[in-house]
């Protein structure tokens, strides 16, 4: 029962990251960062066949989303450092514009100008040269939002974290002891917790008899 219970757990967990996973490419795509959904999309993947070994009760077979929660533990660290311009990996000052996440498409964090109350402020700069052409400069900027774009990002990639954290923990417990139960349930050609009858004894329930074997 307790593995069962546990199971179902599992099952929640995959569905629920299985969610905020699509939410986080959708937007990512939407905005360009074509990196960082690209990213998502192995991770949806990987969780789509954890649902499906879970399934098929082949616990050995977890062993691989294991090792790829431990990775998407830490590229998820690696977006918060980025975003909050610890780990500077850019083409300019703007930690959003990333050839990382966005591969060199130039485009940033769709929350940075469409993020929760933002007022999109667009600066205009023209310049006349001598020949006559002119050269159009925009510069956009975002004010009285409810939340900047970088701690968004942030949020998402903790809740990717928190996620990969507790089904690490609960698959690696899965290759641990869920070992042992498929392969005696492939030996034996019956579930882990049978246990054959006893027969009968002429003592109290539950005792066993030892006779003396003649000499």
């Amino acid at each position: 029962m307790g593995c069962c219970r546990m199971t179902n757990v599992l099952y929640a967990l995959l569905a629920l990251e299985t969610i905020a996973t699509c939410q986080r490419l959708i937007f990512d795509f939407i905005g360009g960062m074509y990196g960082s959904g690209t990213a998502n999309i192995i991770n949806l993947l990987i969780v789509i066949f954890a649902a499906i070994v879970l399934f098929n009760r082949r616990p050995g077979m977890l062993l691989m989303t294991c090792v790829w929660y431990a990775l998407w533990i830490g590229v998820n660290i690696i977006v918060i450092l980025i975003y909050h311009e610890v780990v500077l990996v850019t083409n300019n000052s703007n930690p959003s514009d990333n050839y990382l996440l966005n591969m060199n498409s130039g485009q940033s964090s769709w929350w940075k100008d469409e993020g929760i109350n933002c007022e999109l402020v667009i600066n205009t700069t023209t310049v006349r040269w001598p020949t006559g052409e002119m050269d159009v400069t925009e510069q956009r900027s975002t004010v009285n939002c409810l939340l900047s774009y970088e701690w968004v990002e942030t949020i998402q990639a903790s809740v990717q974290i928190l996620f990969s954290l507790i089904l690490f923990c609960i698959t690696a417990h899965y290759v641990h002891v869920g070992l042992d139960e498929d392969t005696y349930e492939s030996i034996a050609g019956m579930p882990p917790s049978y246990a054959p009858p006893q027969s009968p004894t002429n003592g109290y329930p539950g005792q066993v008899q030892m006779r003396q074997l003649p000499m």
